[in-house]
C-alpha cells in the first residue's frame, strides 16, 4: 500500500487498529467458509491480480477445524 500497490485485505474479522490502518478497504467476511463461487466472484470482482494467503490457526476451535483452514479452504481457494 505504501509503493502504491492496491491492497484488498480480507478477514473474518479486524481489530479496530487493524480497521483504522486499512481505512476502508479492509473487507470482513467468513472468508474460510465461502465456496469456490463466492471466492471466485469476490476474486473477480476485486480484479486480484495476486491472492497472499495469511490465513492460519494453531488448533482447532469451537468454530473451526484447523484442517478445514489449512487444507480445504487453499483447495477452494
Amino acid at each position: 500500500m505504501r509503493a502504491g500497490s492496491s491492497v484488498v485485505p480480507i478477514a473474518r474479522r479486524f481489530a479496530a487498529a487493524q480497521k483504522n490502518a486499512f481505512a476502508k478497504c479492509a473487507l470482513e467476511c467468513p472468508v474460510t467458509s465461502l465456496d469456490v463461487q463466492t471466492l471466485a466472484r469476490i476474486l473477480a470482482e476485486l480484479q486480484a491480480d495476486i491472492v497472499v494467503n495469511c490465513i492460519g490457526m494453531l488448533q482447532d476451535s469451537g468454530r473451526e477445524r484447523a484442517d478445514d483452514v489449512h487444507r480445504r479452504f487453499v483447495t477452494r481457494l
